[in-house]
């Protein structure tokens, strides 16, 4: 879309939640504190643009990294907003980042409430009080389009037989 112009920039939010041990607080600017978090976005960006064109779109705000706990009083027009490891966000976070849509906007929330690193499940009862409206579209994805690496689902197979967790119904939920 915006190589077509069909729209102004990309901003890119992710909670910024750590996996086991903190490393504790980082120094510099909102960007350099929120920038490992979004490294995976970037990697998928990479795909799409070679590294020259994503620094330069960042300096002309193309892409805009927006930390999710900065986006109250935002209003996105004219952009794709992406929203990812939406699992772990808060029903709170999760309402106020999809209050943020503006006109010629497209929000994509991904994420996996099997991997949540809380034991609340906002995602999912968010997920499920938006998927009948009209306007929102859910993809549900499931073991069998995992590309990654085909190994992956013989991993979660295997875990998910041994755990007693609840099983994943579902890998990704995007809308």
């Amino acid at each position: 879309m915006l190589a077509k112009e069909k729209i102004e920039k990309i901003a890119l939010c992710r909670p910024v939640v750590s996996v086991g041990q903190d490393i504790g607080f980082l120094p510099g600017t909102a960007d350099d504190k929120v920038g490992p978090y979004l490294a995976p976005l970037f990697d998928e960006l990479g795909h799409y643009f070679p590294l020259s064109d994503i620094n330069s779109m960042m300096l002309n705000k193309q892409i805009e990294i927006v930390p999710l706990s900065m986006m109250r009083g935002r209003t996105f027009n004219d952009c794709f907003v992406i929203l990812d490891e939406a699992q772990n966000a808060t029903e709170d976070e999760l309402r106020m980042f999809l209050t943020r849509v503006g006109q010629n906007c497209k929000m994509v929330l991904t994420g996996d409430a099997t991997q949540s690193d809380h034991s609340y499940q906002d995602f999912t009862k968010v997920t499920e009080a938006l998927a009948g409206l009209e306007e929102i579209g859910t993809v549900y994805l499931t073991h069998a389009d995992i590309v990654r690496n085909s190994l992956i689902t013989k991993i979660i197979t295997a875990l998910d037989s041994a755990s007693h967790a609840p099983k994943a119904t579902n890998d990704y939920a995007d809308y």
